[in-house]
């Protein structure tokens, strides 16, 4: 697993913005996942002029986007639109996150199914199928993989795949979905979905707060999820999503902590 490469997503970082960018090279992180941002600013990642501070970020520092979320989605959109305008609105938000990723070079899209664009069970897999039918088929053209991170199980996981039935779609996982949200194992759920799977978070966390504790001090079985990686030949991106950004590690500092998850990782791959 030594050539599996580090990253952490923006959004929960010390630092945002491009100058995240040199954070991680400085820290020794391989790239930044980046984020459209909010629908009530405007998309800021979907403009040209935003994107250039990024492209020349990435490229003073030599680190890569491993993805693009659109974590806008869950805000003001719904996988059963209520009319025509909210239908819309939703083609509208994925259409400029395509076209960002593919301005800056990144080849996946990570689609994250939570608030409103939740996928609750067998009852959301038709709606979300077709949801992800349409999106797939707009990122094809540009080479970009859509990645469904979600609260299913392994099993409407892979229900999800078949229905969705397009090369480009693929489940963005997060270890400590499985278990927050199913009180399920994630390990187990890795080598289920095996090459179903584009892309990796990895956190930590406890059953009243997500994202709250250091690898391997929390609920989310982070080394056994190394573990199952391993066993399933998983050789892509593992993408730190601990809120590095808020006051969970106050108590050893924001950095500290960060660097610590960073050197327990690389003990590891």
């Amino acid at each position: 697993m030594n050539e599996k490469r580090i990253g952490i997503a923006e959004w929960c970082s010390p630092i945002q913005g491009p100058m995240a960018c040199r954070m991680a090279a400085e820290l020794g992180l391989d790239g930044v996942e980046l984020d459209l941002g909010e629908a009530r600013r405007c998309l800021p990642l979907s403009d040209p002029g935003v994107q250039k501070y990024w492209l020349d970020a990435r490229q003073k520092y030599a680190v890569a986007f491993p993805a693009l979320a659109v974590n806008a989605l869950g805000g003001c959109c719904s996988l059963r639109p209520k009319d025509a305008a909210q239908e819309a609105l939703c083609h509208e938000i994925v259409t400029a996150a395509i076209e960002a990723a593919s301005a800056l070079g990144i080849g996946i899209l990570q689609i994250p199914n939570f608030a409103d664009f939740t996928i609750r069970g067998r009852e959301d897999i038709e709606p979300a199928a077709r949801f992800f039918q349409w999106a797939c088929a707009a990122a094809e053209q540009s080479g970009i993989v859509v990645g469904s991170e979600n609260t299913l199980n392994g099993e409407e996981n892979l229900l999800l795949c078949d229905r969705v039935n397009r090369p480009n779609f693929k489940i963005y996982f997060d270890n400590e979905n499985a278990v927050f949200f199913r009180g399920e194992d994630p390990a187990e759920q890795l080598r289920r979905l095996g090459d179903r799977i584009c892309q990796v978070h990895m956190k930590d966390g406890t059953a009243e707060a997500l994202s709250s504790r250091l690898l391997g001090e929390g609920h989310g079985q982070a080394e056994e999820c190394l573990n199952a990686m391993r066993d399933i030949g998983y050789g892509g991106w593992v993408v730190l999503e601990n809120e590095y950004d808020t006051g969970a590690f106050n108590c050893v500092g924001r950095f500290a902590a960060l660097q610590r998850d960073i050197e327990w990782l690389k003990e590891r791959l």
